[in-house]
């Protein structure tokens, strides 16, 4: 969560700007550069203004780039950290980043550059003692594991697809560089989603706890066989963005009391 203020703010005056978790990839409803002219212009007509953002601001979430803008025009700001999807999304699909039997150090990578340049430099995710972690790649899935393959990674190494983490409807597809697109052509996994790379995610099967309770009790629920993918078991997937951003949106509510006064503007 990002805030910013203005030597001029008005008492009980304020913006909230929203930053929905779990957006598609491109999926914006307001381009970045409109962002931050938003941030700067509302801040300078004396509102107080709170960009609240999915995940943590500074792992590619664009908050540099806002508080750069922030700061030309001489505008004050405060940054909160988060927990970036990385963390949030192995800790609910059971695959530990780091272990000291199978991966000493992770790296967190996106799959595209500024405007939306692929990320190709495979021959630097060739150390097996590392996890990797690629933000926004599902798309580039097969772009991904065959510059990868192609660099001189096993074939075998394992990754995995952490579909809407944390979320009561998240999926988890695990295969290897070789299978893992036919897995997800088979299984068709939504974005949200992020990839996990390295011998850690051979440890998922056996890590694994979110709704474990709840699936050893109901082995023929519809909600389990959407939580759980394993070695490709098919499963429909339940996304329902709407009440994500209804959660979202009551979470920004909560932030304020009933006399504030506050003026809210939210940003999809």
């Amino acid at each position: 969560m990002m805030r910013s203020s203005h030597h001029s703010i008005r008492p009980m005056a304020a913006v909230m700007l929203i930053s929905v978790c779990w957006q598609k990839r491109s999926n914006h409803a307001v381009a970045q550069l409109g962002i931050n002219e938003l941030l700067v212009n509302s801040a300078k007509e004396g509102r107080r203004v709170v960009r609240l953002k999915g995940g943590d601001p500074f792992i590619f979430g664009r908050g540099g780039e806002e508080i750069e803008s922030l700061r030309a025009h001489s505008i004050p700001y405060q940054v909160v950290p988060g927990i970036t999807a990385a963390n949030a999304a192995a800790s609910y699909a059971g695959i530990p980043l780091t272990h000291r039997d199978h991966s000493q150090s992770v790296r967190f990578v996106t799959g595209f550059l500024k405007a939306g340049a692929p990320n190709s430099n495979f021959k630097s995710f060739l150390n097996t003692d590392e996890t990797v972690v690629f933000y926004m790649g599902l798309h580039s899935l097969a772009r991904l594991t065959t510059g990868l393959i192609d660099a001189g990674r096993s074939s075998d190494t394992p990754i995995a697809i952490v579909s809407n983490a944390s979320m009561p409807n998240q999926q988890v597809l695990t295969g290897t560089l070789a299978d893992i697109v036919e897995l997800q052509e088979k299984n068709q996994l939504p974005t949200p989603a992020l990839l996990i790379m390295g011998d850690v995610v051979a440890l998922h099967h056996d890590l694994a706890w979110y709704n474990l309770q709840n699936q050893q009790k109901n082995n023929n629920s519809d909600t389990t066989a959407s939580n759980w993918l394993r070695g490709g078991t098919a499963a429909t997937p339940k996304a329902d963005h709407t009440s994500q951003q209804a959660h979202a949106l009551s979470m920004v509510a909560n932030l304020a009391t009933a006399d504030d006064g506050l003026e809210q503007l939210v940003i999809g």
